[in-house]
């Protein structure tokens, strides 16, 4: 791109670094004898206040030249020669090595470039109160000092943002403390005291067009392009943002554009206000977005009557309840899972378009146990209002994206692990039953267990074995039975015999819904896991198994051999097979288990097993509950 300015009928073209050169010369015009930079510099300040010459003590091999051997830089003298284009202080800035300028009472400064505000984003702040402040303060800026050209730096990573307002010709830094100051007074009462505006409170800030920032001017982002720079005789291209379109915004009249603005603080703050998922009823077809902009721009204004601005919400209550993650569908009818909603939350927050249009292909597939075609996954990106902007701006390069991620999920997507076209619940209720008859019938039903999870075993030089404190917990021997059942209904016939815990957890916060289990943790379930071992019930041998299958997923595994409640033939020597651990399970007193005589069964008869060793746990026969 070029600046092309006309001379007696002669075009005369600048080219990006004669368009540097000469914004580096005017931004710095009356900096007085420091600005602000990384890395090393040529003075450095003394215990006495003053600025010393520094000695130049060692050779930097990447930047040519000798340096200072000190690690607190601060200040460069700025270079006299206009004519030395090394000395382009602009060029380094753009180049990676920060610039800025230093407006403190000691460094000579007559006159600066602009004023700013700094708006940062603190940890855990709410997007939508950050991006609301950055709108009003923006608005203020141009509302006071409308002969500014206003530009807004924003920082992908979190949202915060300065916003630099640079003037025609150089602002007298007598007259940019009393703008910035008169500014301050304004956006604390929008931000808060903390706020920096400046030269006022702040005195020294970094030159815009980073290139780990993002730039708006007026029609969005600043374009970048490819420059280039001599290292060892040799061209290094090197991506920077436009020096000659940003001349030619400065000479206009036009300030930033505020919906690009909004758009990326979105993007950065990963909040992209849309409606919720769901059989939602939206009142109003004004956007959350829109209701924020039209009450900052009031408020803005001076006006501050509440009753002016109908601001209407969202009904988030849906007319029909959630289908359970246990009642799979063969293809979407508009009911999603419990999770479906969170889970769709956290792919929209992603800011990059093509992980998420990835994600987004990923979890169609496994709701149509397929992989989708394109047109399938186009609707359904629509209808759950996954994209931004207005969906024909970019529909061509959707399906074009699509139609390249695609394959990609095909080759990591296996439908034999997405469950059954039927509800399952029903079997998962006929094992319940079944092991709750075995656990009466094994003194189970009434006991009270405590056990010691996640305890560490230790072995010194000595050969002593000690155990680490570890977790105690209490299990109920009243919900083993549904543990149980759980377990046995995830199990599928695979040859690793692996039980998958994303299951197990599933089927868990549904039983947890209903009140017949505690909420999910992994800490719960190691420890009713630990109680199933220690009477027997299941046997886990802890060999991570690399499945064949693409996931390459490792599980711990439940042993098919020994089986564990091995029929029972006499005679026989009587021996107990169940797994020796190191955690101690204890057992409540005897007068619990005499408290219902009803559930209570008789003893066995003579020369027969013990009760534990009498059932396995394929066993076929239904033991009532009643």
């Amino acid at each position: 791109m070029y600046i092309v300015e006309t001379n007696q009928n002669k075009i005369k073209k600048k080219s990006e670094s004669k368009i540097t050169t000469d914004l580096s010369w005017n931004l710095f015009a009356g900096a007085g004898e420091k600005f602000l930079g990384f890395k090393f510099a040529d003075r450095d300040l003394q215990d006495d206040g003053t600025w010393a010459i520094v000695k130049k003590s060692k050779w930097d091999v990447d930047e040519k030249m000798w340096v200072a051997n000190y690690d607190h830089p601060e200040y460069w003298t700025v270079p006299e020669n206009r004519n030395v284009w090394q000395h382009s202080v602009l060029l380094k800035h753009l180049q990676g090595k920060h610039r800025g300028i230093v407006a403190t009472s000691d460094s000579g400064v007559s006159d600066v470039p602009f004023i700013a505000a700094d708006i940062d984003r603190h940890h855990n702040e709410n997007a939508e109160k950050h991006i609301e402040r950055v709108i009003r303060v923006g608005r203020q800026c141009i509302l006071m000092f409308p002969h500014l050209r206003w530009l807004v730096e924003v920082n992908p990573n979190n949202g915060s943002s300065k916003i630099y307002g640079f003037g025609r010709k150089a602002i007298g830094i007598c007259k940019a403390r009393i703008m910035a100051e008169k500014l301050h007074s304004v956006v604390v009462q929008i931000t808060g005291q903390n706020t920096e505006v400046f030269p006022h409170n702040m005195p020294q800030i970094l030159l815009p067009f980073r290139r780990d920032k993002i730039t708006i001017i007026a029609g969005g982002e600043l374009n970048k392009v490819d420059r280039y720079k001599i290292i060892n005789r040799k061209r290094v291209p090197y991506i920077t943002y436009s020096m000659c379109e940003f001349h030619e915004w400065w000479r206009g009249s036009q300030q930033y554009d505020e919906k690009a603005l909004i758009e990326t603080l979105e993007k950065a703050c990963a909040c992209q206000v849309m409606s919720p998922i769901g059989d939602i009823a939206i009142t109003k077809s004004l956007s959350l977005a829109q209701q924020m902009m039209e009450q900052a721009y009031r408020e803005a204004m001076g006006f501050t009557n509440s009753d002016d601005v109908d601001v209407q919400g969202f009904a988030l209550k849906s007319s029909e309840p959630p289908t359970g993650s246990a009642n799979r569908i063969s293809k979407p009818n508009g009911r999603l899972p419990k999770n479906s909603s969170q889970i769709l939350d956290s792919i929209r927050k992603n800011p990059n378009a093509f992980d998420r249009k990835r994600e987004f292909s990923l979890w169609l597939s496994r709701r149509l146990r397929r992989v989708p075609t394109v047109d399938e996954v186009l609707d359904a990106y629509k209808e759950h209002k996954m994209f931004n902007g207005l969906w024909e701006d970019k529909e061509l390069k959707r399906r074009a994206d699509f139609r390249a991620i695609l394959p990609y999920v095909a080759k990591s997507f296996d439908a034999s692990m997405c469950g059954h076209d039927k509800s399952q619940r029903p079997e998962l209720d006929q094992k319940i039953n079944l092991w709750k008859g075995r656990a009466t019938s094994t003194f189970v039903w009434q006991t009270k267990f405590t056990t010691i999870i996640n305890q560490k075993r230790k072995v010194d030089e000595y050969g002593t074995v000690t155990y680490s404190n570890g977790k105690k917990r209490k299990v109920c021997g009243k919900k083993l039975p549904l543990v149980m059942a759980i377990v046995e209904q995830v199990r599928s016939d695979k040859s690793d015999g692996g039980i998958p815990r994303d299951s197990i957890q599933g089927w868990w916060e549904d039983l947890a819904d209903e009140g017949k289990l505690p909420k999910w943790s992994i800490d719960t379930w190691q420890a009713y896991r630990q109680i199933l071992v220690q009477i027997g019930w299941i046997c886990v041998n802890h060999d991570y198994s690399h499945r064949q299958h693409k996931a390459k997923t490792c599980k711990i595994t439940y042993g098919n051999e020994p089986l564990v409640g091995t029929i029972y033939t006499y005679p026989s020597n009587t021996y107990s097979n169940t797994t020796t651990s190191i955690i101690v399970v204890t057992h409540s007193s005897q007068e619990n288990l005499a408290s219902d005589n009803d559930l209570i069964p008789r003893p066995p008869p003579m020369a027969q097993p013990p009760p534990i060793r009498r059932f396995l746990p394929s066993f076929e026969e239904q033991i009532s509950w009643n």
